[in-house]
């Protein structure tokens, strides 16, 4: 089973975090780890949304959001053959005002341990990259 997550402290309110993260079209500009993203729905991004993401050196998937609490957090899956992976984007707000998010994925199936193998460098910089990139369009804005 292969198991990643990454972390961001951002100076930010949650509901800008959140404003930010559920913009799917917009993460492009703010990822490099995402090229192209796109939402399969004639309906707002949210609870049961099917999307379609392209990352470089990893491919094209469809995830299916499963889990949606509002300024808090996401959770999607994406099944490939031999591999389930589901992530999650949590924000946690913090004392001083800001917030921490908190990105994992975990990866099942018979072709998971190959992934992590392979892939799962590139994962782990594309999740920090999504992070990191999250933290500095919220500083920047």
């Amino acid at each position: 089973m292969g198991s990643y997550r990454a972390e961001a402290l951002i100076a930010a309110p949650a509901h800008r975090v959140w404003a930010v993260l559920a913009d799917i079209d917009r993460w492009p500009v703010w990822t490099k780890s995402v090229r192209k993203i796109r939402t399969l729905d004639d309906r707002q991004f949210g609870l049961g949304s099917r999307v379609r993401i392209s990352q470089p050196g990893l491919g094209t998937a469809t995830w299916v959001v499963d889990e949606w609490t509002p300024n808090t957090s996401f959770t999607w899956s994406s099944a490939l053959p031999g591999v389930q992976s589901t992530a999650q984007h949590r924000i946690l707000p913090q004392p001083d005002g800001g917030v921490r998010v908190i990105l994992t994925i975990q990866q099942t199936g018979r072709f998971a341990e190959r992934i992590e193998r392979h892939l799962g460098k590139k994962i782990e910089r594309y999740m920090r990259m999504e992070a990191e990139g999250l933290r500095r369009s919220l500083q920047n804005s």
